[in-house]
């Protein structure tokens, strides 16, 4: 007997992952097959020691199959359980609310009995004998509906113990056959491939539990078999009734758990096959009444998913051929899903490119789409646009579809000339900024990486819509790739023009071997496209702060690599101003953005100098003899400001992000508060490489240890004060020296003297 109280205890989702540890145990063992096959005794080995071995390994291998055998039987009575305890659970939970809403107290639920007592007089009163008596119905109608949910729960209980029974008495032969077929139910041993596909399709709901311990080869066989269903159900001239499309979904559904059914189903299917299935469950998605039909379209879509990783599987050809063949709206309802693996997704590029770029326009259209979720009215359709969406999930797949001649075509009609204003620019530059800021691909293949994204960059300048209003979706993305080639858009701003094209960016100081240190294979950025690309990425708040973020991380970086590696005055000086016109030219960006008035532009550039200081801020500085030597990878910046986020508490982000969002004072006051940071950390970064000597400094080696007295121990305005002194005795930079730096560039932007 199973109480209500007791059912609101179970946890199914434990139940059901105690199911696939089972499960996974189960696949370990049955990949043993190969190990004890090694372990057979020779035929042509005899005698009376012979004939032991082959029987104790024999006896091995009996023992293991009754031990494989369970394994099933389990796996399915606890997902059984699980599904009806949390269906039962919701129900009960429904009902005995439902009950108490009505004023029904329910003094006990058990599995046998739900006793319940009604409202007093004085609660009735009012009411006529009518009312009540209809009262009494409706409750009389949840009362077995409570019932109906503990007594299937209860049911599921005791099925589910009785397999625990069977296991643990050995009640489940493995048979002396393979280790695959010990997990099968004995009426599905020593049967055909064909025999076996064909039960298990004849009886779903009895034998799908066993479908993952089949061999790839009766994997396929069953997808094969639910390949016929699928054709009898939607095929061309084919009307199914209500029960026929359930049974299709129920058998599909295999196709979706299981990469080898899957690729038995569409292997059978065909691409042809597959595209006419969709297009018939279109059409009676607008034609018929039948429930259920666009689960057929989303179980079509989750097993084709699942089938592209299979080993055995055409995904290339079969992408291909979905992109070359299926309708707009199947194109776009498919590839929705971007769990595609890489060879499918570029094969349905490769198939649909020629039909939205030789045509006179985008293959970009309102039509009714009830696979999209409209049967009457209208629904904005961009085929290619998913395409592109899912193979930005695939950064080599990516590469490889705008490398060549026709890839430089591509190229030219995605990023310059298509319009992308129905998305506000975001899936093309999502797609360029996860295939630009691919680590791998940066270590692989680091030219045609910078090829691709010089191309980029130069193409979606001149693209007619990118605008800071029109691509303002565009903008963190763009924040995230310009932001991830900054030394790129410091030459665009020394003067280097060209490109698309690939350079070698040398750093203002020597590396730790006397040599310049150089950055190899960088994307060529053009000066004229520059102020459209960072006023762009600025756009919107969250891709100013990004930016900001960025161009600060790259500022800290390198001084503190000029400091550790080359330590000399003049590489300091000529690192901080090499760097400082980032900061200016984006404040000039963030103020140049169309925003209602000029508080609001004083905001932005506020926000953005909070930013360029908090990316500094993350730069963990070198300890003192600590060696940061060695060379900086080209793609620092990408890859260590999301190592430095990951480290950081949640409550330091938030808190940055609060003062940013809610940023009051004065955009001058954050620039001079900015300065005298970088100031500050300037001075800590030399004196960590040694290159300041503060020893017996009375405010900083108040220790008498010559280590540096944290700054935050310190009076800002004393500790500021003393550092514009130590620098310019030095030789290093003069206050003049960080205000040229750190304010020129910004009024030489604003007043037009440096826009690029």
């Amino acid at each position: 007997m199973l109480t209500y109280d007791q059912l609101m205890t179970w946890n199914p989702g434990k139940l059901s992952g105690i199911a696939d540890r089972i499960n996974s145990g189960r696949k370990r063992m049955i990949d043993q097959q190969d190990e004890l096959d090694a372990g057979e005794i020779p035929p042509d080995w005899t005698g009376a020691a012979a004939e032991r071995a082959r029987l104790r390994h024999r006896n091995l291998r009996d023992q293991i199959n009754d031990l494989v055998a369970p394994a099933p039987p389990i796996i399915e009575a606890l997902d059984h359980t699980a599904e009806v305890g949390k269906t039962s659970q919701k129900q009960a939970r429904a009902a005995r609310e439902a009950i108490i809403a009505k004023g029904w107290k329910v003094e006990s639920a058990t599995s046998r009995t739900v006793l319940t007592s009604p409202p007093s007089e004085a609660e009735l009163d009012g009411k006529t004998q009518e009312e009540i008596d209809a009262l009494e119905g409706q409750v009389r109608e949840f009362v077995q509906d409570l019932l109906d949910a503990l007594q299937k729960a209860d049911q599921a209980g005791i099925d589910f113990a009785t397999v625990l029974r069977n296991a643990r008495r050995g009640a489940y032969d493995g048979g002396t056959g393979s280790l695959s077929q010990a997990g099968l139910p004995p009426e599905l041993r020593g049967l055909s491939d064909e025999e076996i596909a064909t039960r298990i399709v004849m009886d779903p709901e009895k034998y799908e539990g066993y479908v993952d311990t089949l061999t790839p080869a009766q994997q396929k066989a069953v997808g094969s078999a639910i390949a016929q269903e699928v054709e009898t159900t939607f095929g061309p001239d084919e009307r199914p009734t209500q029960r026929e499309v359930n049974r299709a979904n129920q058998l599909m559904a295999m196709s979706a758990a299981n990469s080898g059914v899957a690729a038995g189903l569409f292997g059978k299917l065909g691409a042809s096959g597959t595209v006419d299935t969709m297009e018939r469950i279109e059409y009676l998605m607008s034609t018929t009444q039948i429930t259920g039909l666009d689960d057929a379209a989303g179980l079509v879509r989750s097993g084709l998913v699942s089938a592209s990783h299979d080993s055995s599987f055409p995904d290339h050809y079969f992408g291909k051929q979905i992109g070359e063949n299926a309708s707009p709206s199947v194109v776009a309802y498919l590839m929705k899903d971007h769990g595609y693996d890489g060879p499918f997704v570029r094969g349905a590029a490769e198939g649909f490119d020629p039909r939205d770029r030789n045509a006179e326009q985008p293959v970009v259209m309102t039509t009714p789409s009830p696979l999209l979720g409209e049967t009457s009215g209208y629904v904005r359709i961009d085929p290619m646009g998913e395409i592109i969406g899912a193979l930005g999930e695939h950064p080599q797949e990516g590469l490889d579809f705008f490398a060549d001649e026709v890839g430089e075509k591509r190229a030219a009609y995605y990023f310059g000339d298509r319009d992308w204003s129905h998305d506000g620019y975001a899936t093309i530059t999502e797609f360029a900024a996860n295939v630009g800021t691919d680590a791998q691909l940066g270590q692989q293949h680091p030219k045609d990486l910078a090829m691709f994204t010089s191309r980029f960059f130069d193409e979606i300048a001149d693209n007619q819509g990118f605008t800071p209003e029109g691509a303002k979706d565009a903008s963190p993305n763009m924040a995230r790739l310009l932001g991830s080639n900054l030394p790129s858009v410091t030459a665009a701003m020394d003067g280097r023009d060209g490109g698309p094209g690939i350079y070698d960016h040398a750093l203002p100081f020597q590396g730790s071997d006397g040599e310049t240190v150089r950055l190899e294979d960088l994307p060529m950025i053009n000066g004229d496209d520059l102020d459209r690309l960072m006023q762009v990425a600025v756009a919107r708040e969250d891709g100013a702060s990004e930016m900001g973020q960025r161009i600060g991380f790259y500022q800290q970086t390198l001084l503190n690599t000029a400091a550790e590696t080359d330590g000399s005055p003049t590489a300091i000086k000529a690192t901080i101003q090499d760097t400082a016109k980032l900061s200016g030219f984006a404040e000039y960006s963030a103020g140049q953005i169309e925003i209602d008035d000029a508080a609001e532009q004083d905001k932005r550039r506020k926000q953005m100098i909070d930013a360029i200081s908090f990316g500094a801020k993350i730069v963990p500085l070198p300890g003192p003899g600590e060696d940061i030597a060695g060379g900086l990878a080209k793609n620092f910046v990408d890859e260590g400001i999301s190592k430095a986020r990951d480290g950081m508490s949640a409550s330091a982000l938030k808190e940055f992000g609060s003062e940013a969002d809610g940023a009051t004072a004065e955009a001058n006051d954050a620039a001079a508060a900015h300065l005298a940071d970088v100031k500050a950390r300037t001075f800590y970064a030399m004196v960590n490489a040694g290159v300041l000597d503060i020893a017996g400094d009375d405010l900083f080696d108040q220790d008498g240890d010559g280590v540096p007295t944290p700054f935050a121990d310190l009076n800002p305005a004393s500790a500021i004060s003393s550092i514009d002194a130590i620098l310019a005795r030095e030789g290093i930079m003069t206050e003049h020296d960080f205000k040229s730096a750190y304010e020129d560039p910004f009024v030489e932007f604003r007043t037009g003297k440096g826009t690029p």
